[in-house]
């Protein structure tokens, strides 16, 4: 059983498995938490800081070294650059923040537009309805890609970097954006979708379609019922 089309595709592959026997399950999102309708931005923004006229990019990650933060700092900053009102808003934390995040921020000159949000539980539905745009770059220990699934749900359009699994789950020019790791590209990224919040609205709403139709979890209980079913159909192999 995966999760993804690729994963079970690279398993299939480097584990020689019978293809006949192997299946996919989604993963499910609690839909009725993460509403649109029910969280409430304007306190999510006013927790962060962030004003009427500032364009909320939103990264939900552990703080590690494998998750591109140099690329993501550097490509904000670009765009930044061309555009003021862009803020940067960074939910999560890790051991290596310091080295990461903080002193980055600092010596880029980015203080004043990089919200360090830190880990959020009470408000996190609140928070990630303040975002304009979900960005996710490198999968971590959560292979599932929750968060993005989240952000779906709650009606935003993904940025995401063409890598494993994201683009099954964020299509081109339908619920999000599919960009390469660079600095160049993930600034391009940040400019297109910062420039039109009519793009913004439809790619999010059509997320949120997205997650209504694929994230139920009553199709994921049907999945792993069907793979059960599936699995009783094999013969034992001594």
């Amino acid at each position: 059983m995966s999760f993804s089309k690729t994963g079970l595709a690279e398993d299939i592959r480097r584990f020689r498995l019978n293809a006949a026997a192997c299946s996919v399950i989604h993963t499910a999102v609690d839909l009725a938490l993460f509403d649109p309708a029910k969280a409430d931005r304007a306190a999510g923004r006013s927790a962060l800081g962030l004003a009427p006229e500032h364009i909320a990019f939103g990264i939900v990650a552990r703080i590690q070294r494998h998750r591109k933060w140099h690329e993501l700092l550097a490509g904000f900053k670009q765009a930044h650059a061309r555009n003021p009102m862009l803020r940067l808003v960074i939910v999560g934390k890790g051991t290596h923040r310091k080295e990461l995040v903080d002193r980055p921020v600092r010596e880029m000159g980015l203080a004043d537009a990089v919200i360090p949000a830190g880990y959020r539980s009470a408000d996190y539905v609140n928070v990630v309805s303040a975002f304009d745009v979900k960005v996710f770059l490198v999968p971590g220990s959560d292979g599932t890609c929750r968060a993005v699934r989240e952000a779906m749900a709650l009606g935003k359009p993904v940025m995401a970097v063409r890598t494993g699994m994201l683009p099954e789950m964020v299509e081109e020019g339908v619920t999000g954006a599919l960009v390469e790791a660079s600095p160049e590209a993930l600034a391009a990224g940040f400019l297109k979708l910062a420039a039109d919040a009519g793009l913004r609205s439809r790619l999010g709403a059509a997320g949120r379609e997205k997650a209504l139709g694929e994230f139920r979890p009553e199709i994921q209980a049907a999945e792993v019922e069907a793979a059960y079913g599936k699995a009783l159909t094999f013969p034992v192999q001594s």
